[in-house]
């Protein structure tokens, strides 16, 4: 496999400078090639092109061939691509790296799409769909995030599925045992005429190993 994807992107290397002087290609890569609809277990030397045309519209010169050096092409209609757009824009479909969050925070980043069970859901941290810990399982996701405009229920693109809880350093405990005897003696301290309060915290035994959670598309065609 390794050896395949570099005969495939030398040959792209070798390739790159006509393909992007044929009309309407507008970038050039290596993937899977896809074949109705459906991904391939084939490499190919992908061309990216602001609008698929029929063949007979095009030339000979701006034909992207069937295959170079032996190696497969494969033409996908992207549209213009556009760096440097303002990722706090309301976005649909919504791309990596753009803004999103729990309706209760600001607003934090749209990390990516993964797989659970055969459906797409979207990844991002704790703090940023699961507000640290306070939200509920089934909590709306706004995008963009409230910070940047979202508000609900208009911008309301999926809801919490699922968060791994974080450790907070200093976090109030939630021991009964704990918490009593700390009531307990802050009452004694009032009586006394003493303004300090006692707080039971929890102590965190082991660093935090991810901050993430996922959210379930209300459409899966706004991801």
């Amino acid at each position: 496999m390794a050896q395949e994807l570099t005969t495939v992107k030398k040959t792209l290397k070798n390739h790159c400078i006509q393909l992007l002087d044929r009309t309407n290609v507008i970038a050039t890569g290596v993937g899977y090639k896809i074949t109705g609809g459906q991904k391939t277990s084939a490499l190919s030397i992908v061309c990216s092109v602001s609008k698929k045309v029929v063949a007979s519209q095009l030339s000979g010169t701006d034909l992207v061939p069937a295959t170079l050096d032996g190696i497969p092409t494969d033409v996908i209609e992207t549209g213009v691509i556009r760096a440097l757009q303002s990722p706090t824009e309301k976005y649909r479909p919504a791309p990596g790296g753009v803004s999103i969050g729990h309706r209760d925070i600001t607003a934090g980043t749209l990390g990516c799409l993964v797989k659970k069970g055969g459906r797409s859901v979207i990844l991002s941290n704790n703090h940023v769909l699961a507000n640290s810990n306070a939200a509920e399982i089934g909590d709306p996701i706004l995008q963009p995030g409230p910070h940047d405009g979202g508000r609900y229920p208009e911008d309301h693109i999926a809801d919490l599925e699922q968060f791994v809880p974080i450790n907070i350093i200093g976090a109030p405990s939630d021991c009964p045992t704990a918490t009593g005897i700390a009531s307990f003696l802050n009452g004694i301290a009032r009586l006394l005429g003493s303004s300090v309060q006692l707080q039971a915290i929890d102590q965190q035994a082991t660093e935090n190993l991810v901050d993430a959670a996922i959210a379930r598309p209300l459409n899966p065609e706004d991801v």
